[in-house]
Formats: structure tokens, sequence, C-alpha cells
């Protein structure tokens, strides 16, 4: 994991180093830049953004969470789960890094997997938070026959 954690923070160090210093502090620009840039359809530029707001305060798990998101949105569920595993080595009970990589192991048909996800979220977020219920639904779907409901699920978060 240390070696994602380092390739993630060398990464954005180019951008972070060719931004302009406001951006460099402005890790909320950045976010929303990125946002806009993956609108545009511009992945790349967005995801040398948020590795940029990563380079800027490693030690906060919502930033892998928000890469994490980016590629779990863009139909890359394995490097999803990298960063979501990244945001977990920081803090274990991050809600929305459970929840995404539930919903990535269950778009990479690994429902064992999200299960245990959502175990550890119903110990450490509860029942009724958000997170436990959308990854409780993406798993009862799962069963279902018919569309594919990680998808359909992934494509909320």
């Amino acid at each position: 994991m240390m070696k994602r954690f380092a390739r993630s923070a060398l990464l954005g160090i180019g951008f972070a180093f060719a931004a302009a210093p406001a951006f460099a502090d402005n890790t909320k620009a950045l976010i929303a830049n990125s946002h806009a840039a993956e609108t545009k359809g511009h992945f790349d530029e967005a995801v040398m953004m948020l590795q940029a707001v990563i380079v800027a305060d490693p030690s906060k798990p919502a930033s892998y969470v928000l890469l994490a998101d980016l590629y779990a949105r863009n139909g890359q569920p394995k490097t999803a789960r990298a960063y979501y595993n990244d945001a977990l080595f920081i803090d274990p009970a991050e809600p929305k890094a459970l929840q995404g990589i539930a919903l990535a192991d269950l778009k990479l048909g690994e429902a064992d997997a999200a299960q245990a996800s959502l175990d550890r979220l119903l110990e450490t977020c509860g029942p009724h938070c958000s997170e436990t219920l959308s990854v409780r639904e993406a798993l009862a779907m799962s069963k279902k026959p018919g569309p594919d409901a990680a998808s359909t699920a992934l494509d909320k978060h």
C-alpha cells in the first residue's frame, strides 16, 4: 500500500509545482477544477488535479476517496479499489472508502469482498448511515437477475 501512496504523491508533484501558487494551497479550487475537467472529458487533467490535492496533504483519506471515485465513475474499478485502500490505510473506518471499495468489488464480481466491506460499515458506521444503506441496496440488487446492479449503484456514487 505504501507504494501506491508514494506513487500518488510523486505523480501529483509535477502538477502541484506547475500549478499557480494559489492552486497549490487551495484544494477546493483543485477539486472544483477536477470536476469541471471530468465533465469536459479531460480525465487525465482531472486525475492530475486530484493528485495535487493528495500531495498538498497526503494525510487526508477524503482526498484518496475523491480520486478513487473519479476512477470508479470512469470505468476503472481496480484502480479505484487501490485508492480506496489507500484511504483505508489512513483511516480503516472511512465510510466513503468502505462504500466505494464495496461497490468496486461488486463491479468486479467479488460479492464476498463487498459483503466484508458491508460488515465493516455496519460495525463502524452503523446500519442506518447512507454508505451502509447504499452498499446493502447494491448487494441486494446484485443478487437479482437483470441489469448490472453494481454498475447502477457505482454510477450513482
